[in-house]
């Protein structure tokens, strides 16, 4: 039995209801595993025994009635940069990071009874839009082999799209959550920035970084926002009634279709009609202040600058773990003359608030997740992939992309809103509307093609 188009609250039940134990759901999550991960290369590491170990505790929790949430029992992955007794963290790397306890996350997956699996291939460092890692190798697309599941969290999307994970942890600093979550057809979801905490975690830009999970369905996002928010979280039932009908929606059209390919932004269109449909109130918005493509320089210039600075002492002391191309690149984020550095960190502060002064006109801002579809791992990397998710970035607020069709091409098409910070659950109310409309969608069987 196989169950790449169910979610965890559809297997949850099915745990609940003594339909599948806990340990063979597991055995067959790693039969399935057996048969793809040649294929796509997700995992550079499997904590079988620990899961075994997870498995059984969770078979007695249920069978005592005692289960620890919905999660209990379900088998989740994490990135290789996210801390987990038991495994390496290598950040992409060869370099092992110190690994003395769980992270954050790690740990409260655990108290919520989830199987911790294993880590999963990412961008050396987190920093890449295409996992193709220079010490693990490149991860595919279940959609299509040979075109990439996005970045930095590839591993995370490629997984749980091709049913090798229930659900996976990656991190995010300009879209390294949604972007693979777009290209692979699954929902990724940013909060706010410092409701899911980094503790554990090899930073990147501290001012950007997020932490956040690649799922199956909005509910599932839902669920797992629910476990990870370690500030108070939101009391669902208050923004039940709170839905897309009769939200505002701010579109950047211009922008949109001056840097989309026309597959993209015809595709957008079409899932902005079916919002307006639902009831939103479309609003056309100019870009505010500052060129979409300065500010991705900008951040990415920061980008270069922090991780320079918090990778210092590994690279240092391990420079023949990491490859010569990502010891340039902090070579020159050391470098950045500090007037350059400074105009940037000015152009981003005054595009958050602007940003943020935009909902006050709006409820949500929506674009494309990304300005292209999935590409061929031989076709020169589009430097735009994150010009749309690393707005949510800059300003702090919570995002989410969630897969609204299949293009002609048979990959997926992902439509990306973003919220006020703090704006979670009205965000993931808008987007089950949106997904009721849509549904989901489930890749070919990778197994099956050549």
């Amino acid at each position: 039995m196989e169950h790449v188009d169910t979610d965890i609250v559809e297997i949850s039940a099915a745990l609940d209801t003594a339909e599948i134990s806990a340990s063979t759901l597991l055995m067959q999550q790693l039969e399935h595993i057996e048969r793809r991960q040649a294929i796509l290369n997700c995992y550079v590491e499997l904590d079988v025994t620990g899961a075994q170990r997870s498995a059984k505790s969770s078979d007695f929790r249920r069978q005592d009635g005692e289960a620890l949430s919905q999660l209990d029992g379900v088998p989740i992955a994490l990135k290789d940069n996210i801390d987990a007794v038991g495994m390496a963290t290598r950040n992409g790397a060869k370099y092992h990071h110190s690994v003395s306890g769980d992270a954050a996350v790690s740990e409260l997956l655990r108290k919520a009874g989830a199987i911790i699996l294993g880590k999963l291939n990412m961008d050396e460092c987190a920093i890449g839009g295409v996992t193709d890692n220079p010490h693990d190798g490149p991860t595919d697309n279940p959609w299509k082999l040979g075109f990439v599941p996005g970045g930095s969290s590839g591993g995370s999307g490629s997984a749980v799209a091709g049913g090798l994970a229930w659900a996976a942890l990656g991190t995010d600093t300009l879209g390294s959550v949604r972007l693979p979550a777009g290209y692979c057809g699954i929902v990724g979801l940013k909060a706010t920035h410092g409701l899911i905490s980094m503790d554990g975690i090899v930073p990147l830009s501290p001012a950007f970084d997020h932490v956040g999970p690649l799922c199956r369905s909005v509910r599932d996002a839902r669920l797992l926002l629910g476990v990870l928010g370690c500030s108070p979280m939101p009391d669902w039932s208050i923004e039940k009634n709170r839905r897309l009908d009769g939200a505002r929606v701010g579109v950047f059209t211009e922008e949109i279709n001056r840097l989309s390919d026309s597959v993209i932004a015809d595709g957008f269109h079409r899932a902005v009609d079916d919002a307006r449909g639902a009831g939103a109130d479309i609003i056309e918005l100019p870009f505010p202040e500052v060129d979409l493509n300065d500010l991705r320089f900008a951040a990415f210039l920061k980008i270069e600058s922090d991780g320079a600075r918090a990778l210092a002492h590994s690279l240092r002391a391990h420079p023949e773990a990491y490859s010569e191309s990502l010891i340039a690149m902090f070579d020159y984020g050391r470098t950045i003359p500090s007037d350059r550095l400074n105009d940037a960190q000015e152009k981003l502060a005054r595009a958050k608030i602007a940003l943020l002064n935009l909902f006050g006109e709006v409820d949500f801002l929506a674009t494309p997740t990304a300005p292209q579809l999935a590409f061929a791992r031989t076709q020169p990397v589009p430097t735009n992939q994150a010009i749309f998710t690393g707005l949510a970035n800059i300003f702090g607020g919570p995002a989410i992309s969630l897969p609204s069709g299949i293009s002609d091409e048979g990959l997926p098409m992902a439509f990306h809103l973003m919220a006020a910070p703090n704006e979670e659950a009205h965000l993931l109310n808008a987007a089950e509307d949106l997904e009721r409309r849509w549904g989901r969608v489930v890749p070919p069987d990778p197994g099956s093609r050549g």
